[in-house]
């Protein structure tokens, strides 16, 4: 079982909030119908950065600020991969449960096994409107936090 730390959740808060400022934006000034985007976007931003710090942080807690930027960097790339492939699966429940959510020609939405090579193609566009904040920002909460938690660790 994993361990649940004050870290680990402390940072997927942190990053969930850039998920959201993004999915905000997103929600506001896309083209189509993207109005629950924000929640994909928050919940793909927390549950990458939680594992993430988890698997990588907490496992390598001597060398927490070697690794600090690769956490927040991935967090960065993998969300947005893990936020298009929400957006599948949000399709395609909706698609089965109410017959809705069909294309503009009223196809049924890519099946989940195809929406992994969609999700890779949605991501290299996102990533190059808004990776370089993502990325960026993950970086900067991770360097912030694992600086924060080596001088509790000194003064302990």
């Amino acid at each position: 079982m994993m361990k649940v730390t004050n870290s680990s959740l402390l940072f997927a808060f942190a990053y969930a909030l850039v998920g959201l400022g993004v999915g905000i934006f997103v929600t506001v000034t896309a083209i189509g119908d993207y109005r629950f985007f924000f929640l994909f976007s928050t919940a793909s931003a927390f549950i990458t950065a939680y594992l993430l710090w988890t698997f990588i942080m907490e496992k390598r807690i001597h060398k927490l600020k070697r690794f600090a930027l690769v956490t927040g960097g991935l967090s960065g790339i993998l969300s947005h991969y893990v936020c298009w492939y929400f957006l599948y699966v949000s399709a395609n429940v909706c698609y089965w449960s109410t017959g809705g959510c069909t294309g503009s020609l009223g196809e049924a939405p890519a099946n989940l096994v195809v929406a992994f090579v969609g999700a890779f193609a949605l991501s290299f566009w996102s990533l190059l409107l808004f990776g370089w904040l993502t990325i960026s920002a993950g970086m900067v909460i991770a360097m912030v936090m694992a600086t924060y938690f080596t001088k509790q660790r000194i003064e302990k």
